[in-house]
């Protein structure tokens, strides 16, 4: 899943599915220390939300 140039509310996504070790640095620039994800949106998609397997945690 990619969400390049998205920027929006969706930019910090796009840098955790895609940079993020420069997301938390760019965070703790910004004087925040902490980060709350939820890295399970691509898995949760195919089943709309209902559950998430494990060989579809294992792929990802």
């Amino acid at each position: 899943m990619e969400f390049r140039g998205c920027g929006g509310p969706y930019e910090d996504l796009d840098g955790f599915m895609n940079r993020p070790a420069q997301l938390a640095e760019n965070l703790l620039e910004s004087g925040i220390t902490a980060m709350k994800i939820w890295p399970f949106d691509p898995a949760a998609a195919e089943t709309r939300g209902q559950y998430i397997t494990t060989p579809q945690m294992k792929k990802r």
